[in-house]
């Protein structure tokens, strides 16, 4: 039987999402305001039948990094080396700005230069930690360095980080090639935890099966939208556990979309209806967020 879905939730309209997002945009930092593409909460749904262009698929998450170097020169030198890959890059100048930006945007790779407020091996560790917090897919992160020291490679490395490159290797064919390394390891990684999990999950009248993209209450098909199904089914992983609403805004910015607590509130709000009586086993955690009970 086929997936009973909504139209617009295919695959085809998260990537519609992204059709208007250059392909080496540049994210400017200004005393903790940034200025970059915020995508429509609607256009996440998008169309059935939507094809991107290769050009618009460089902008997909899977092709987002976000850079930081305190140098300006540095700063613009690697933006536009990295761009030359068909990655979208965010540059920013501080630890504190990428922080902040992490929180609201999804990146494939962080690339950290030399930075003024943070030690490279701490603001991994920090970046590393905010992603885990939100339960999002592990961040990986890239450390270059313009003179090699064996001592503190090797504290950035048990710190976490996932290379430290250095010197000759920062050629730009080199460089390209150890990135596009690094994320064909989390990609293998992320697709082998995928198939772990794609297992159908039933919580009280509730059943949902990703492999088919189908919610069922009572043994009766369900229509919902894309970002429905992946906050039901996140919530479900976990039953009784409350999700606070930065952690459902990090799982929803795997697709690439940008919600804020309303939205995540309307989206809860809809979902419960579409459940019918079913929909009480969302509760509402006053102050925090929601959880599925069993």
């Amino acid at each position: 039987m086929a997936p009973v879905v909504s139209d617009k939730t295919s695959a085809t309209g998260v990537l519609r999402a992204y059709a208007s997002v250059p392909a080496t945009g540049r994210v400017e930092a200004n005393n903790g305001k940034f200025s970059h593409v915020m995508r429509d909460q609607e256009s996440l749904d998008g169309t059935a039948g939507y094809q991107p262009s290769m050009a618009e698929s460089e902008s997909l998450p899977g092709k987002s990094v976000l850079l930081v170097a305190s140098s300006s020169p540095a700063r613009t030198h690697f933006r536009e080396l990295i761009a030359t890959g068909g990655y979208r890059v965010a540059a920013v100048s501080s630890a504190n700005e990428a922080l902040r930006l992490l929180r609201i945007e999804a990146f494939a790779l962080a690339v950290v230069h030399e930075v003024d407020d943070k030690t490279p091996s701490r603001l991994s560790r920090e970046m590393k930690a905010l992603t885990d917090e939100d339960l999002r897919p592990p961040l990986p992160v890239v450390l270059l360095a313009s003179t090699f020291d064996p001592d503190y490679a090797v504290r950035c490395l048990r710190a976490g980080s996932d290379d430290y490159i250095t010197g000759p290797h920062l050629e730009p064919r080199v460089l390209l090639a150890r990135l596009e390394a690094v994320l064909r390891s989390y990609r293998r990684q992320r697709t082998e935890q995928e198939r772990e999990k794609k297992q159908p999950a039933r919580i009280g009248a509730i059943m949902i099966d990703p492999e088919r993209f189908r919610v069922e209450v009572n043994g009766s098909a369900v229509e919902v939208t894309r970002i429905q199904f992946t906050l039901l089914y996140a919530m479900a992983s976990q039953p009784d556990r409350t999700f606070t609403r930065p952690q459902l805004r990090g799982i929803i910015a795997e697709l690439g979309g940008n919600l804020d607590d309303g939205s995540i509130k309307s989206h809860i709000h809809h979902l419960r209806r579409r459940l019918g009586v079913a929909g009480r086993q969302i509760e509402t955690v006053r102050g925090l967020g929601y959880r599925l009970v069993t």
